[in-house]
């Protein structure tokens, strides 16, 4: 292993209940970096197995490449990836999941991509998907927000290369509320670029992403990076009011041409109809209202419980 005072890549892992493979990953990545300087930092965000426990035996065989943190409960990969972010010396980071479904040796892949583009970020695109059918709506979820905020077709991964200018931007303002790297990404460069991995089965366990999960992530991704909901509130309002319009002139002209009464449906039926529809936006600005006070309240997007 060639060590050095400056760090080229750092090689950052979320840890969620992954005892079991991390010190496969850990031993065939500390292998695969060896002809470059490099250290690997692994934060355990709240693990309810023995990962933790894992993490420091893995610290005491690799004192000089390894940098533990544990936080002081499961705050969710991408605050963890900040958290790490924030203790990362490498010139470049390279992030990359704890269950082995990305292999450690792909990471040349990706820096050598970078070298040949001189790009910022550099995404795994996966040649064969192993994930879940809840992991793979949720990817796509995740690509069609990218289009709906930036109008922009980014594949993402959770494995990918960052330059440290984009991780410092990156770390210097977004530290409230709800993170997605992803998304922020986007807001820093436009000079991405893609490397084609293979994935491969989960060893142990099943993904920590669950459908209620995958739904509130979308959820706070489209109402923290993007007015889209405000958007469809003036739109939709535009359309009711000119529908509302004509069906008015409709009555009208039924009450004094063919002399029919309005009846008492319709008018309850208008009255529930642009209520709900009221309600509905008044709902979406409660939304905004709150996420405004969130990040009044400066609450942390983490806790460090232990370093080492």
């Amino acid at each position: 292993m060639k060590m050095s005072k400056e760090i080229t890549y750092s090689v950052v892992v979320p840890v969620f209940n992954s005892e079991d493979s991390l010190q496969e990953l850990c031993s065939r990545a500390i292998k695969t970096l060896d002809a470059f300087s490099f250290e690997i930092i692994l934060v355990d965000d709240g693990s309810r197995d023995g990962s933790w426990q894992k993490i420091a035996e893995i610290k005491s065989m690799f004192p000089d490449v390894i940098k533990a943190i544990r936080l002081q409960k499961n705050y969710g990969q991408h605050a963890a990836l900040l958290c790490a972010f924030n203790y990362a010396r490498g010139n470049y980071l390279v992030t990359i999941d704890d269950d082995l479904q990305y292999a450690p040796e792909d990471i040349l892949k990706l820096i050598d991509r970078q070298q040949e583009t001189n790009a910022e970020v550099v995404y795994a695109i996966l040649t064969n998907r192993q994930h879940p059918p809840i992991r793979s709506i949720g990817s796509r979820l995740v690509q069609q927000n990218n289009k709906l905020v930036t109008d922009t077709d980014i594949k993402g991964s959770s494995f990918r290369l960052i330059s440290r200018d984009i991780v410092q931007k990156i770390v210097g303002n977004h530290r409230n509320n709800f993170l997605f790297i992803d998304e922020v990404l986007l807001w820093y460069t436009t000079k991405f670029e893609y490397a084609e991995v293979k994935h491969y089965p989960r060893l142990q366990g099943k993904t920590g992403y669950t459908l209620g999960k995958l739904v509130r992530m979308y959820f706070n991704m489209i109402t923290n990076y993007s007015a889209f909901p405000l958007k469809a509130m003036i739109n939709l309002g535009f359309i009711f009011s000119v529908a509302f319009f004509f069906i008015g002139i409709l009555f009208i002209y039924r009450k004094t041409v063919h002399d029919v009464p309005i009846g008492w449906t319709s008018t309850i039926v208008a009255i529930f109809f642009s209520t709900s529809v009221i309600m509905l936006c008044l709902g979406v600005l409660g939304l905004y209202l709150f996420k405004m006070f969130l990040v009044q309240q400066n609450k942390p997007l983490y806790t460090i419980k232990q370093v080492m």
